[in-house]
C-alpha cells in the first residue's frame, strides 16, 4: 500500500478521535513510517515458515477426572449470607 493511499481523516473517524491540524501531520508521518515497516516485512521470504497461533507450543493440561465427595447442602450454605429453598439469595442486578 502506498502511503498516499490512506486517508488520515478516515482513520481518525474509525478510531473515533478528533485530530487537530498539528496532530494530522504528526500521525500521518507515523502511519507512513508504520506502512514502510509493513513493506519491509512483505519482502521477507516466509515460504518455509510454518504458520502458528502462538510463539510457543500450547498444550491443554487436564487433571484426572475422578469422583470425589461432594458438600452437603448444610456445608454449602454455612457461610451464605442468605438462602431460600436451598438456593443462594443474592442482590438483584437486572431490572
Amino acid at each position: 500500500m502506498a502511503t498516499e493511499d490512506f486517508d488520515i481523516d478516515k482513520i481518525a473517524k474509525l478510531a473515533r478521535i478528533d485530530l487537530r491540524e498539528e496532530e494530522h501531520a504528526f500521525f500521518k508521518k507515523q502511519f507512513e513510517t508504520l506502512l514502510g515497516y509493513f513493506g519491509k516485512i512483505q519482502q521477507l521470504n516466509v515460504d518455509a515458515v510454518e504458520a502458528t497461533a502462538h510463539a510457543l507450543p500450547v498444550y491443554n493440561v487436564w487433571r484426572e477426572d475422578r469422583a470425589t465427595a461432594t458438600l452437603s447442602p448444610a456445608e454449602v450454605f454455612r457461610n451464605a449470607p442468605a438462602q431460600r429453598d436451598q438456593q443462594l439469595v443474592v442482590p438483584k442486578v437486572v431490572d
